[in-house]
Formats: structure tokens, sequence, C-alpha cells
């Protein structure tokens, strides 16, 4: 049995490419002259399973070494307080990247049929996507992506000058370097869903433009306007249009109006409506997993930014205060 396979391009592509190269994407990627074809490799999936295997034991070997530290020599939980939010937000980060890598043929079949599904769908519309948007988006994920991968580097950067400066235990910090690969494989996940989601979002503004169209051309046909729209509606009927808009059945506007094309068109329609309720429904179960475990990362993150900026800003006062009190107790102010 062949592999379910699809083509890609633009921020789809690309976003698929980064993933595979950061091991939540057990992908294999082809490139063709239309974009790439991507297909599920069960040996990328077994290297990715290795590979975040042995990221979550070293993060896990860092968070135990570093809770049997001393207060003095600790790297991340230096207080009770840090300790219990740090547990709690490198917990649910690495678990989040952990089932990533684990369900990634699950995810990536799943994704692989419901792109099928939006390209059969812009195919039946006759539908080609925007280069000029697909390059836009393109530029803005990979900005965002590059902004998160600056921010890792240097909280990375500015915990191992901590380290230095205060004498803490180097090998933890080098273990929790871990968090850092499994934070960015988190972003990762969630570009996959962005792009879904857009690709459903671009389809599904397709087929309300195609439907807006063929609803002017139909009311043309049956003689009805905007202004006749507006006048029904506020109960004002021009004396020379008829009121009962129901004295016309369909069956009637077909022998009537024998436009074959117009016909072939709102079945098409109809055919595309009902398959964009299936791939919405399909992106829901193939990203429920990791959308999850990014609502609780951003629930606990919702407690854990507030604190540490509460306590930056609480050491940076007391850090005045204390260079006020030099400078008041200096010799040169005696």
């Amino acid at each position: 049995m062949s592999r379910p396979q699809c083509m890609a391009w633009g921020a789809t592509a690309v976003v698929l490419l980064v993933s595979r190269a950061a091991g939540v994407a057990p992908l294999r990627l082809r490139r063709r002259p239309d974009g790439w074809l991507v297909t599920v490799s069960p040996y990328v999936y077994v290297y990715d399973v290795i590979l975040f295997s042995f990221i979550v034991s070293v993060g896990v070997a860092g968070l135990i070494l570093d809770l049997n530290a001393e207060p003095s020599r600790a790297v991340r939980m230096r207080t009770p307080t840090k300790r219990i939010l740090w547990i709690a937000d490198f917990g649910v980060v690495l678990l989040t990247a952990l089932v990533g890598a684990y369900e990634g043929p699950f995810r990536m079949n799943s994704m692989i049929r419901y792109l099928n599904e939006l390209q059969k769908i812009n195919t039946i519309i006759n539908i080609q996507s925007s280069a000029s948007t697909e390059k836009k988006r393109t530029i803005v994920l990979v900005s965002i992506m590059f902004g998160f991968l600056l921010v890792t580097v240097l909280d990375i950067w500015t915990i191992m000058v901590d380290v230095i400066r205060y004498g803490r235990d180097r090998f933890i910090a080098c273990l929790y370097m871990s968090f850092g690969y499994s934070y960015m494989a988190m972003i990762f996940l969630k570009s996959q869903f962005v792009v879904g989601a857009l690709a459903v979002h671009s389809t599904l503004k397709n087929l309300n433009d195609v439907l807006e169209t063929e609803t002017i051309i139909q009311g043309a046909a049956f003689g009805i306007n905007d202004n006749f729209a507006m006048n029904k509606k506020n109960r004002i009927y021009p004396s020379n249009i008829s009121t009962n808009v129901n004295c016309i059945s369909y069956s009637d506007y077909l022998k009537s109006h024998p436009n074959k094309k117009s016909h072939e068109t709102v079945r098409r329609l109809a055919l595309s409506f009902s398959n964009i309720c299936y791939v919405v429904t399909s992106v829901t179960k193939c990203h429920e997993n990791s959308l999850l475990l990014l609502i609780a990362t951003f629930a606990i993150h919702l407690v854990i930014i507030p604190y540490y900026i509460s306590l930056a800003l609480r050491m940076y006062f007391y850090s005045q205060i204390i260079l006020f009190k030099e400078i008041c107790y200096s010799p040169v102010c005696r």
C-alpha cells in the first residue's frame, strides 16, 4: 500500500522542511518543479524518536541534578517558588516536544490528507493560490521563528553568563540546553497548525468569493438586485416586481435558464463546502494533542511571566536603593 503524499509550496513547505530538520516531522521531501513532494518516512520517524528520547532524558537528568543541588549552586531552582514554576514549565515543554515526535506519523499523515483535500477543492473551483500571498506568509513565519530562536539563544546565553559569574554548576546548565531545543520544537509544532489553518482559511475565502459571484449571477438571472433585496427587508416593494419570490420554483428556473455552466458551478460549490467541513474536522484531530499541551504551556506562562517581571523590577529597584545608600554613605558625601 502506497503512503499518502501531497504537494507543498510556500509557507507550508518551509515549515515542513524546518520541522523535519528539528525532528518533529518524519517526512521525506523531494523537490519538484511546482513545489515539494511530501511523504511520511518511517526511517526519519525512528531517528526522531531516538533524538527526542535522548533530549528528554538529558533534560530530566539536569532537572534532577538541579533539584538536589545546593541553592548557591542551583541554576534554575534557587528558591521554592522558582522550583515549582520551573518544574511545571520545563515538564510541559519537554512533554510537548516528546508527544510531537512520537505522534509524528499520525499527525503528518492527517496533514497530508487534508492538504490533498484542500488542493482538490481549489482544483474543483479552479482557484490558484497567489504567489505574492504565499511569499508574504513565508516571510512572516520565518521572521517569527527566527525571533523565537533568537529569544532561545539569548536565554541560554544569559544562563551561561549567570553560571560563570556566580559560580553555579556548569554541567547542569549544559544539560538545560535541551530545554531550548524542546522549546523550538514546540514552536515548530505550533507553526504546523498555523500553516494548516491558513490553508483552510485561504480555501474557504476562495469558496466564499466564488459563491458571492455566483449569487450575483443567479440574482441577475432571477431579476433580483440589491435594491430589491433592501426594499424587501424594509417592506417597500416596487409596483412592477412581484413580492412573491416563491412563485418561481427552481425546476422552472432550470427549464427557463438552461445554463449548464452555472448549474455545474453550483454543484461544485455544494461539494466543496461539504469537503471543507471534513477538512476542518481533520485539522482539529490532527493537531489536538499538540494544541492541548500548547494551551497548558500558555496557561503556565501566564503565571510565570508576570512573576519574573515583578522579580526583575524588584531587583532593579533594590539595586537602585543600594546604589543610593552607597552614594549617601560614601566619604565624598560625608
